[in-house]
């Protein structure tokens, strides 16, 4: 059993091309900087813009920790605060889901 955080956020209109090289950044950095293996992808279908992040890890301490990194990673957050316009406020869900 393990745990996968799965993240979507609603990118605003006209910032598509912006909101893919973040994603592509934030993924590749929590990859390589903290070992979770993070993939992305947008929505095919539904709500256009819709982008999703998900990452698996081995229980909820270890969500934990990442979560508390997102707070103190400089690393992390420089790029957060280039792109706080990239998604529609409101539309950024998070689904925390058991694996088997």
């Amino acid at each position: 059993m393990g745990v996968r955080l799965a993240r979507t956020a609603v990118v605003d209109r006209g910032k598509v091309d912006e909101t893919m090289m973040f994603a592509a950044a934030v993924t590749n950095y929590i990859t390589v900087h903290w070992g979770i293996s993070m993939i992305w992808g947008v929505e095919v279908g539904g709500t256009f813009g819709k982008v999703h992040w998900a990452g698996d890890y081995a229980n909820m301490a270890q969500l934990e920790e990442m979560l508390g990194k997102t707070m103190t990673d400089e690393g992390y957050r420089n790029p957060l605060a280039d792109a706080p316009d990239l998604f529609i406020p409101g539309k950024t869900e998070d689904t925390i889901i058991y694996t088997m």
